[in-house]
């Protein structure tokens, strides 16, 4: 992934602006960034990204290896 199309991910998954003051009894721990592209499931990246990138090219490519089994690579 070019250095645009991160840009426009992780703008498309930054946290909601709030209001600081407010109270924070009622919030959720939410993932936003970069931690939840990589915990989405590729469909859901899939539909929520392929219109921003121009297809699922470049999101195919990228879901192989976030979705490999990178348990091989433990010691």
């Amino acid at each position: 992934m070019n250095a645009f199309a991160a840009q426009a991910v992780l703008a498309e998954l930054k946290p909601p602006e709030t209001d600081e003051m407010a109270p924070s009894v009622d919030r959720q721990v939410s993932l936003f960034g970069l931690p939840a592209f990589v915990k989405m499931s590729s469909v859901k990246r899939m539909n929520r990204f392929e219109r921003i990138l121009g297809g699922t090219k470049i999101l195919s490519q990228v879901g192989a290896i976030l979705d490999a089994d990178w348990t091989l690579l433990q010691p």
